[in-house]
């Protein structure tokens, strides 16, 4: 129960700001935010070409995709805090800040893509 309460302390912390600008862009916006557009990326690959089941790799993608519509608007949000805490030189706030709103734009394409993907099927 202990490492729930300090995982939720933690998930908390990194919501309100709590980290600092260099980990919350760089571990969390984009090595994690990549990692999951190349599982996107090999899954789609493989299904295809057909070197993955279909059946297992459509609940594989469908699982990434829930994945990374939750999690990129958590990590923008986590950015901005972190962005409003930093306390450094101002031009890599403002970068921060461009990041973000690119990155918002780019999430509600990626939305108006898988939206548009299931329609058609």
């Amino acid at each position: 129960m202990n490492t729930i309460k300090q995982f939720y302390n933690n998930f908390v912390n990194w919501l309100a700001g709590g980290y600092p600008l260099c980990f919350t862009y760089w571990i969390t916006g984009v090595i994690l935010n990549g990692m999951i557009s190349l599982c996107l990326y090999a899954i789609n690959y493989q299904i295809g070409h057909g070197t993955i089941e279909l059946n297992t790799g459509e609940v594989i993608f469908f699982i990434i995709i829930f994945l990374k519509v939750v999690l990129v608007p958590l990590t923008l949000w986590a950015i901005s805090m972190s962005i409003g805490n930093y306390e450094g030189f101002w031009v890599w706030r403002v970068l921060a800040i461009l990041a973000v709103i690119s990155g918002v734009f780019n999430y509600f394409s990626f939305c108006a893509e898988i939206i548009k993907a299931f329609v058609a099927v």
